[in-house]
């Protein structure tokens, strides 16, 4: 069982993990609204390397949050998976439709 602190550290860091996904997947749409509307090669080059680093904070953030959810699925029994990925308004696109269909940009 677990104490109540390690609980507590456990919710905090889902809200971290969860907030962090909301804004990277606010910076990835971001990188690729900037990149539709410049022509300059620079600031080409600039959203690209923007969209690179935001796609692989968001992998490593949705690794950490999979792996906090299976620890709270096995201590607490808990399964519904929707409870522990944000949601983000209708403004914003997915991820699947941000991202290409391979892992390589």
């Amino acid at each position: 069982m677990n104490s109540l602190g390690e609980n507590k550290t456990l919710a905090k860091k889902e809200k971290f993990l969860k907030k962090s996904l909301i804004e990277t997947q606010k910076s990835l749409a971001n990188a690729y609204a900037g990149l539709d509307a410049v022509e300059d090669p620079d600031l080409i080059d600039s959203y690209i390397y923007e969209l690179n680093a935001a796609y692989l904070r968001y992998r490593v953030l949705l690794r950490d949050v999979k792996a906090l959810t299976s620890d709270e699925v096995h201590q607490t029994h808990q399964t519904d998976l929707a409870d522990h990925f944000p949601t983000v308004g209708s403004d914003i696109p997915s991820l699947s439709d941000l991202l290409p269909e391979s892992d390589i940009f």
